[in-house]
C-alpha cells in the first residue's frame, strides 16, 4: 500500500500538514470496512473492491477536507467515517430498484453540479441535462445519506423516457424544507436559497418555488456553492451595477462554504439561464454587460 501523505497544494489553503495526515488516516480507515485501499495520491483514495481486483474505485478527498476545515477537529473521525465508511454501491438495493420502478420513483432528485468535475467517461454514462451554463443536472437516487447518481443503463431497463425521469425527480423537490433568507443590498431585493445539497436543483424551478425572486425580466443568479444560490429580482434598477456590488457576498461564499460551483452571473428568464459575458476593455481592465436579448429588454422597459 503506497500512503502519500504530503497534502496538495489546494487542500493547503484550507487545511494544514498535520491535519490532512489526520484526515488521511481517518478516510483510509474508514474506506478499509469495505474495500482494499491500493494507494493515496495526491489528494486521492484509490481501492477496489474485496476480493475484486478489476473493480476499480477512487475517493477524491477534496471535499472531506472542505467539511473538516469548518468542523470543529474532535469531530472529523466520526464525520469521515459516516461519509466513507459505507460501499458506494449496494448491489441488492440496485437489484431492486431494477425490478421495482414505483419503489424507487419517490427517491429521484436533481442534483447541479460543476460540469468540469466529472471526466468524459463518465459523462458518457450518466444521466443528466445541461440547464446552466458551465453546470450538470444530475438525476440521482436519493437514498443511505448519498446521492447515487443515475446510469443510463438502469433508467433503460426502466423504460422511462429521461423527459419523464426528471419530471419525477423535480416533482421529488417540491417537499424540501428550504431555507430563503431576503436580504435589501443597497435597495435592491435579494433572495439567499439555502439547503446543504440542493438550492441550486431548486433555482432550477424558480418560478414555481420563489415566484417573487423572478422581476419582470427575470432574475440575476448567482451559484456560488451547492448550498447557496443568490436570486436578485430584475424590475427597475441596472442589474449591471447590482452584480458588482453582490459580487463580495458571492466570492466569500465560493471560497469558503462546502461544495463550491463557480462564481459566474446568470440572467434567468422564462426557464432558461444564459451568462452576463464578461470580457476586458482596451486598458485590460475587467468587465461585464448584458446577454444580447435582456440589452433590448433594458432599452426598451427603463428608458
Amino acid at each position: 500500500m503506497n500512503i502519500d501523505t504530503q497534502i496538495p497544494e489546494d487542500f493547503a489553503k484550507l487545511i494544514t500538514q498535520p491535519q490532512y495526515e489526520i484526515i488521511v488516516d481517518n478516510a483510509v480507515s474508514a474506506i478499509a470496512k469495505h474495500a482494499t485501499v491500493e494507494s493515496v495520491i495526491n489528494g486521492e483514495v484509490h481501492a477496489h473492491d474485496i476480493g475484486k481486483s478489476n473493480s476499480k474505485m477512487t475517493f477524491n478527498l477534496y471535499s472531506i477536507v472542505r467539511k473538516c476545515s469548518i468542523t470543529p477537529e474532535d469531530e472529523w473521525a466520526e464525520m469521515i467515517h459516516e461519509l466513507l465508511g459505507e460501499p458506494l454501491f449496494n448491489e441488492s438495493k440496485h437489484s431492486f430498484f431494477l425490478k421495482d420502478f414505483e419503489y424507487a420513483a419517490p427517491l429521484l432528485k436533481v442534483v447541479v453540479r460543476s460540469k468540469y468535475s466529472f471526466d468524459e467517461a463518465s459523462l458518457e454514462k450518466l444521466m443528466y441535462r445541461e440547464d446552466i451554463p458551465h453546470t450538470c443536472s444530475f438525476l440521482v437516487l436519493d437514498y443511505d445519506r448519498r446521492f447515487h447518481y443515475m446510469d443510463k443503463a438502469l433508467a433503460a431497463q426502466w423504460g422511462q423516457s429521461t423527459e419523464r425521469l426528471f419530471e419525477i425527480a423535480f416533482e421529488n423537490l417540491k417537499g424540501l424544507k428550504i431555507e430563503v433568507d431576503l436580504l435589501n443590498l443597497e435597495g435592491a431585493k435579494v433572495f439567499v436559497l439555502c439547503h446543504k445539497d440542493l438550492s441550486t436543483s431548486c433555482a432550477l424551478k424558480i418560478e414555481d418555488i420563489l415566484p417573487d425572486a423572478v422581476g419582470i425580466l427575470g432574475s440575476v443568479v448567482h451559484i456560488p456553492t451547492k448550498g447557496q444560490t443568490i436570486i436578485h429580482p430584475i424590475s427597475s434598477e441596472n442589474p449591471l451595477t447590482y452584480i458588482i456590488r453582490i459580487m463580495s457576498l458571492v466570492s466569500d461564499l465560493h471560497k469558503n462554504e462546502e461544495g463550491p460551483l463557480n462564481m459566474r452571473s446568470y440572467w434567468y428568464y422564462k426557464g432558461k439561464f444564459e451568462l452576463f459575458p464578461v470580457g476586458k476593455d482596451k486598458h485590460g481592465k475587467g468587465n461585464i454587460s448584458y446577454p444580447n436579448k435582456l440589452k433590448e429588454m433594458v432599452l426598451k422597459y427603463m428608458n
